[in-house]
């Protein structure tokens, strides 16, 4: 509704849009913006539970290398996302160029649950919210399936998933609406994978 209104001269500006939507007006002739402040998506893992695989750092590791970031970030962030190897996008002044990237690597992905103990790769749950785009979900099941990590979805209302961080969880987490870029969001592991900056362009 409101990029109708845009379009149709009712308001000057909307924000937080969708990278398909901003792909499509830019291309259309308006202005993107995307501010300095930006939101990041983040894939969180259960580590805390000593009986849930996630416990290993070795199965945390891989989920870093299983998933091609790279790729969603290009795909369903349309140019707008950022491939993430931290808690900070490339224009935060707390960025660490020195930390390396981890990249999509799915056999040494394989490689990693088979000395964490689980050569033949696990069953676990990716537990996200109503405000999760679905083609990323699907990407992240997808790239979690080729290395032997089968996941069921779990999709919860928003006000079930905002008390998650606080209750705890099993298996995989991802906030549908994701967590501030100034270490003002959820715990994050050490391995949790990166793919943000969310916030929609503003145009």
């Amino acid at each position: 509704v409101s990029i109708m209104s845009l379009k149709a001269g009712e308001i000057d500006a909307v924000e937080n849009i969708d990278p398909v939507d901003a792909a499509a007006l830019s291309k259309a002739g308006y202005v993107i913006y995307q501010p300095n402040l930006y939101f990041l998506h983040s894939i969180v893992p259960s580590g805390n539970n000593p009986d849930s695989p996630f416990a290993k750092q070795e199965v945390r590791l891989a989920l870093e290398y299983a998933i091609d970031k790279r790729t969603i970030a290009a795909g369903v962030g349309m140019g707008y996302y950022e491939a993430l190897n931290q808690l900070a996008t490339m224009k935060d002044p707390w960025y660490n160029a020195d930390l390396a990237f981890r990249e999509y690597d799915p056999a040494k992905a394989k490689q990693l649950l088979a000395d964490a103990g689980y050569p033949n790769g696990f069953s676990t749950t990716l537990t996200s919210d109503v405000m999760a785009r679905r083609d990323t979900l699907t990407a992240i099941q997808t790239y979690l399936n080729d290395v032997g990590i089968k996941t069921e979805l779990n999709i919860l209302d928003f006000g079930a998933a905002f008390g998650l961080p606080m209750q705890g969880w099993d298996g995989i987490y991802f906030p549908g609406f994701p967590n501030v870029g100034t270490l003002l969001g959820i715990p994050i592991d050490p391995a949790t994978v990166m793919i943000g900056p969310r916030t929609g362009p503003t145009t």
